[in-house]
Parts: structure tokens; C-alpha cells; sequence
């Protein structure tokens, strides 16, 4: 059995696509994630860049690759990950006095301590009631770690969708201790939004609308710098007041929970794959490349599959987290030059292949080589997933992206962006036109 100290994933637990798997690939990804975790830091160099192997691993494995894939992903990315540091002496039985667990923090090298202290919570309470007290709660301590979460760009609470999709404790665990040790950067953004949301009282529009909305305001667009300035960090600080004007329209209710996690799917998939097709900042005909904040807000899409199916998860955190992630997504857009809005260059995309296949899923295999940390093979998951989803809600107004076609052009975006490209995979910053400097001209 799994628990808070011991990964144990087995051959029919391959998460939300539902794979067929053997008994060698799960004792493979078992055995890998153990060592990760057991060895690693959260951290792997002084600027605070994430190790990825817990989800890069697994979502190899839940979309069918082999122990071999999975062996050679582990390898490429374990050997410039920061060895595990030690606890301090005594700190994690010190840390559930909230007053005490304040002062760690924001602060990379108690991840160790809050990681132990996670544990034992899980073990003592059980992961699922022990993953309500710290983050579902509505306390001040739980308020403060789910804030967190969406810090660090987006990476603990992608951390925590691999956890609770494949029950796994351990990776709870870490997923809450990740948290902990990112600065409360999201706090003014969401506890403003939240109480001016409060008082909205006209209907919430279109996700996509809102999107529209942000391109269409030059006051936000003044906060702009440039594709690497900290266009996130002043919006969400220097324009707070304006931002703010626009997120709190994102209010969600109760009877919307189903269809609002797909149209917040639906509008991060649209918005990440049109700007990737579209060639250029404003529109171009270079090589198809995703930027890499938007392509983070579809990483993450698949949690809210997950938690909306958990009957021990209250449905107004599970609604919370969704306003939560619809503003995040906006702010993004806007960080990165609000590309344009529009399905056509997915649409129209020739892929390089002469011959298609099928269906997108048919060309996963494809993504378990590329040798990246596990960006890639995430992104195509994540599609992967959202497709039959968003299929029962073609005939919604908000509905772009529509049919078998559509899909499968959207999916070689994907694979001739990243497969084997001559320049970066990602770019950052896709609204500006300088960000696709030297990205080849489409042939």
C-alpha cells in the first residue's frame, strides 16, 4: 500500500487516460519516484528551478511508455538535480504550532522539515483528511499554503495534481511542503479578488470573452515590459488595482462547477495551441512554438478533472481553486503580449508529417523521446485528456475548437514544435514579436 513515506503505484493505476500498463513499467515508476524523492531536493539551482522527475515519470507512464522511456527520463534529468539536505534538529515536530511554521516559509532549505512534518501529518490523519486540514480547510493556515500553490509558476500545485490523481501520499506530501517554501506572491491578487467578486452581482462572461477583454485593455498592456521582463510580478503588484477590476469578474456558482472546469480547459488549450500556431507575436508564419507560462496553465488543466470527482473535497474549495485558476490564466495572457485570440492557424496547420494518423493519440509514443524534463510529454497528456471532455460541449457557445480534425492538427502543433526542433522548444513571451526571433520560417 502506498503511503506518505512509500510510492507504490500499480499496473492499473495510470491516472486519467487510463492506459493499459504491466507490473514491470509500475514497479519501474515506483521504484524511480521513490529515489527522487528520497535524494532530491525540491530545487536544483540557486534561482529556485523545480525538479520535474515525479511528473515528468508519470506522465509517461500514463500515456502508455515503457520502462526503458521512463529509465532513460530519469536518468537525463537526475544527474544535475541538488542532493536532499538534512532536517534540522528537531524542527519538524515543532511545525504544526502555526505561529512556529510561520517562520520557515518562503524558505527553500526547511523544505526538508516541512516535507518530514507532511509526512507524519498524512500518516497521522490520513492523506485525503490530512490534505483538507492544510489546504481545504478555510483556516488562515490553509488559506496561506493554497495561495502558495499557485506560486512558483504554477509548479506545487502540478506537484499535487500527480499526487492526488495516482493517490499517492508520499507525493502529497512534497507537493505541500513545495508549497510552503514559495513567498505568498498571489496573496494581495487573490484575497482582493475574492472580496471584490463578492460584490459583482451581474453574471460572469465567457472565459474566453474575458481573455478578449484583457487584449483590449491598454491600461493593463502599460504594465508590459518586455518577453523576459517581471510582467506577472508588476501586474499582479503595481497593477493590482487594475487587475483586479478584471479578474473579480470570475465568480463561479455551484450548479457551474462541471461546465466552467471545461470551459476553463477549453480556454487554456485555445489560448496556448492558437498563439503556438499562429507564427509570430501578432501573427507570422514562423515554425509553431508554445510559450512556456501559457503552456504550464494547460499542464495543470487535468487537477480540476480530478478534484471535482472527489466527494471529500468541499465543493466551495473545489470552486475556489477554479476562480483561482481562471484569473492566474488571464494574467498570464496577459504577461506573455496577449497573442491573438483566434482558432485559424490550428485550423489551417499542415503538419510536417506526409501521412497522419488517426488520432492525436496516436502520436504520443512520438513524445517519449524528446529529451526535455518532462514539459512536453505533459502538454500532450494534458490535450490529450482535455479532447473527450471538451467534445460534450462542441454545441456551448464558448465552443471553438471542434472536431476530430481540429484535434489532431492541434496535437501535431505540438509534436513539430517539439520533436526534434533546430532551435528552443518554448518561448517566452509569445504576444511580442521579438520573442520568436530566430525561430525558423515555416517551410
Amino acid at each position: 500500500m502506498a503511503t506518505p513515506y512509500k510510492v507504490l503505484i500499480t499496473p492499473d493505476n495510470t491516472g486519467l487516460l487510463k492506459v493499459a500498463q504491466t507490473p514491470e513499467v509500475a514497479t519501474k515508476v515506483s521504484e524511480l519516484i521513490q529515489t527522487d524523492l528520497d535524494t532530491h531536493h525540491v530545487f536544483f539551482n540557486e534561482r529556485g528551478f523545480h525538479d520535474h522527475i515525479v511528473h515528468h515519470l508519470l506522465s509517461l507512464y500514463g500515456t502508455g511508455a515503457s520502462p526503458a522511456d521512463i529509465q532513460a527520463a530519469y536518468e537525463r534529468n537526475a544527474e544535475y538535480q541538488w542532493d536532499a539536505k538534512p532536517t534540522h534538529n528537531g524542527l519538524p515536530d515543532r511545525l504544526s504550532d502555526w505561529d512556529e511554521a510561520k517562520k520557515y516559509l518562503g524558505r527553500g532549505d526547511y523544505y526538508p522539515d516541512l516535507f518530514r512534518f507532511f509526512q507524519s501529518e498524512l500518516e497521522r490523519l490520513g492523506w485525503r483528511e490530512g490534505l483538507v486540514k492544510y489546504l481545504f480547510e478555510g483556516s488562515e493556515r490553509s488559506d496561506d499554503l493554497l495561495r502558495r500553490m499557485f506560486a512558483g509558476l504554477l509548479h506545487p500545485i502540478i506537484q499535487l495534481m500527480y499526487g492526488v490523481e495516482w493517490e499517492q501520499p508520499a507525493i502529497v506530501a512534497a507537493a505541500l511542503a513545495q508549497a510552503a517554501v514559495h513567498k505568498d506572491t498571489h496573496k494581495d491578487l487573490f484575497t482582493l479578488s475574492d472580496a471584490a467578486a463578492a460584490k459583482v452581482s451581474a453574471p460572469m462572461p465567457a472565459i474566453l470573452d474575458l481573455f478578449a477583454e484583457a487584449r483590449a485593455n491598454e491600461k493593463l498592456k502599460t504594465y508590459l515590459t518586455d518577453p523576459d521582463g517581471p510582467n506577472t510580478s508588476i501586474l499582479i503588484t503595481q497593477g493590482i488595482d487594475d487587475t483586479v477590476a478584471l479578474v473579480k469578474r470570475v465568480r463561479i456558482g455551484e450548479a457551474e462547477l462541471e461546465e466552467r472546469t471545461a470551459e476553463m480547459i477549453h480556454a487554456a488549450v485555445l489560448v496556448a495551441s492558437s498563439a503556438a500556431a499562429a507564427g509570430g507575436g501578432q501573427g507570422g508564419n514562423r515554425e509553431p512554438r508554445y510559450d512556456f507560462f501559457l503552456m504550464h496553465q494547460v499542464n495543470l488543466t487535468p487537477i480540476f478533472l480530478t478534484l471535482n470527482a472527489q466527494p471529500w473535497i468541499p465543493t466551495e474549495m473545489k470552486l475556489r481553486m477554479l476562480e483561482y485558476k481562471i484569473r492566474s490564466n488571464i494574467i498570464t495572457y496577459l504577461a506573455v503580449g496577449c497573442p491573438p485570440l483566434d482558432i485559424t492557424p490550428v485550423t489551417s496547420y499542415k503538419p510536417r508529417d506526409e501521412t497522419l494518423v488517426a488520432k492525436p493519440s496516436d502520436l504520443l509514443p512520438r513524445f517519449f523521446p524528446v529529451q526535455d524534463d518532462g514539459h512536453t510529454i505533459k502538454l500532450a497528456r494534458s490535450i490529450t485528456i482535455a479532447q473527450p471532455v471538451l467534445e460534450k460541449y462542441e454545441e456551448k457557445d464558448w465552443a471553438v475548437i471542434k472536431g476530430a480534425d481540429t484535434w489532431l492538427k492541434l496535437m501535431y502543433t505540438v509534436l513539430d514544435a517539439t520533436e526534434d526542433p533546430a532551435v528552443t522548444r518554448y518561448i517566452r513571451g509569445t504576444g511580442f514579436e521579438e520573442a520568436w526571433e530566430g525561430i525558423p520560417v515555416r517551410k
